[in-house]
């Protein structure tokens, strides 16, 4: 029997960890921060940031938020059709065209 939720295969690239420290009363706070980009290299993609107080959960974050963010992009023989312009937060991230690999 096939499991009606079964997992997808989706590849995870970190692009960015950064430490963001916050001076407060009592010394300083320190969380993290990342940015995580999920694909299933058929066209769907999705980019996600995660914040957190340690850098695993951060990224797992990031993951939770990339994969509810997915979009479909549509694709002829492992080249995109068009240049497309997604944005995660106020950061702007390209899309080129690819070549087979």
């Amino acid at each position: 029997m096939v499991d009606q939720f079964e997992e997808k295969k989706l590849e995870e690239r970190i692009l960015l960890i950064k430490r963001v420290t916050k001076k407060i009363t009592g010394g300083s706070h320190i969380t993290f921060v990342a940015v995580v980009a999920v694909g299933d290299r058929k066209g769907k993609v999705g980019v996600g940031m995660g914040k957190g107080r340690e850098v695993p959960q951060a990224i797992r974050k990031a993951f939770t938020k990339a994969q509810k963010k997915m979009i479909t992009i549509p694709m002829i023989a492992y080249n995109i059709i068009f240049l497309a312009l997604p944005t995660c937060s106020s950061l702007p991230a390209e899309i080129r065209n690819s070549t087979p690999a």
